[in-house]
């Protein structure tokens, strides 16, 4: 077995193809840390304006209501969702106030604790219902229940929270970010040829002289992948760890990870939690890609037309998972779990606190079936 995986390490390193998609991935990591860091500062440097702007927008409408509310007195009527609505605005419009003179002083974390308050007025106060507005309760909510932790905890804040700089806190969207569509199509066409290249460039005559037992080769090729796709993994997250918390801080493991959708509601985790389980899934995800990429190059034998295949496969998929008719069925597509952190985050409609051990289930059982057919087909058609 040592003889194999050596000879298939360095089969793969030896891949010009594979080098050029490496250092792709490394142009790619690279430019997304510089990016985050970029929007961080961005959001930071227009918080006040912004704050401003919703103070003036919120003023005017208050306006509005006073003068609405003076019409009606002179004509001896009354209206008591428009006073409902001056006292809720006079109170949101000295929470904005507030929040405009933190960041003028430059303080963020007293921005975020009136942001707090306010989330939490807003949640509580009846003009606000939240089941007629799906889109900013989801948008709240998240936002809420971050800062409740953070607080609570006595946490470090990121100035900005929709694009964290400080080290831990930042790692989310790296490992949303290797965990995207553009992310696994880079993998399948890296690693989509690991046995279908052994028919076109004869390296498969190999294995005949040195290897008796045929399942060696399938597990070996396995390894290979599986090894290359977790190092990639953990190059992304530790080199975007070591590089935030050295520029911004590092904050806290502890940071937490929203999880959860509009169906089940919404809670928190902590951040080494979510990386546990990020990792441990994606093992299973990685097995089963690779045994599938093995399987699809004894059966068609040529690299193009598997990662043709594969890539299509994939990208079709995610074209029509919203479509009204395929929703109900995702929980019974493969290709529903291959998205890591839709699945440790809960994130489609159908998931769950569950959805993880199903799609890990789920995994196994495929995965052991392709290895079966794939073995099948080396001692049948004697491909090695």
């Amino acid at each position: 077995m040592k003889k194999v995986l050596i000879f298939e390490f360095y089969k793969f390193l030896m891949n010009k193809k594979n080098l050029f998609l490496i250092s792709l991935i490394v142009i790619l990591i690279t430019l997304k840390i510089y990016s985050t860091n970029q929007a961080s500062k961005l959001f930071t440097e227009n918080l006040i304006s912004d704050t401003q702007g919703f103070h003036d927008l919120l003023n005017e409408d208050y306006e509005r209501a006073k003068n609405d509310l003076k019409l009606l007195d002179a004509s001896g009527q009354q209206d008591d969702y428009i006073t409902d609505y001056i006292g809720y605005a006079e109170t949101n419009l000295s929470m904005l106030e507030k929040q405009v003179n933190a960041l003028k002083k430059g303080n963020t974390k007293t921005y975020w604790e009136i942001e707090y308050e306010k989330l939490n007025y807003q949640k509580d106060n009846p003009l606000v219902d939240e089941s007629a507005n799906e889109g900013e309760y989801l948008e709240a909510e998240p936002l809420r229940l971050k800062l409740e932790y953070l607080i609570d905890n006595k946490l470090p804040i990121d100035s900005s929270l929709q694009f964290p700089s400080l080290g831990w806190s930042s790692s989310e969207l790296m490992l949303l970010y290797i965990s995207s569509i553009i992310f696994l199509l880079i993998f399948f066409i890296m690693f989509g040829d690991i046995s279908s290249a052994d028919f076109e460039n004869k390296s498969r005559f190999l294995y005949s002289t040195t290897i008796k037992r045929k399942g060696t080769i399938i597990v070996a090729k396995m390894i290979v992948v599986v090894n290359m796709l977790v190092m990639l993994s953990l190059f992304a997250l530790i080199a975007n760890l070591i590089v935030s918390g050295l520029m911004n801080g590092w904050g806290s493991y502890m940071t937490p990870v929203i999880i959860g959708n509009f169906n089940i509601g919404f809670s928190t985790i902590p951040m080494l939690s979510y990386l546990f389980k990020f990792f441990v899934y994606s093992l299973f995800v990685d097995i089963f890609l690779s045994i599938i990429f093995i399987f699809l190059g004894i059966v068609l034998k040529k690299s193009l037309i598997v990662i043709g295949v594969i890539v299509i496969t994939y990208y079709g998929f995610t074209l029509v998972q919203d479509n009204p008719l395929i929703l109900p069925y995702l929980k019974y597509i493969p290709l529903s779990y291959l998205d890591i952190s839709n699945v440790i985050g809960e994130g489609l409609p159908f998931m769950d606190s569950k959805t993880p051990l199903i799609g890990i289930v789920y995994l196994i059982i495929l995965s052991a079936i392709f290895f079966r057919l794939t073995l099948r087909l080396l001692m049948k058609n004697s491909v090695y």
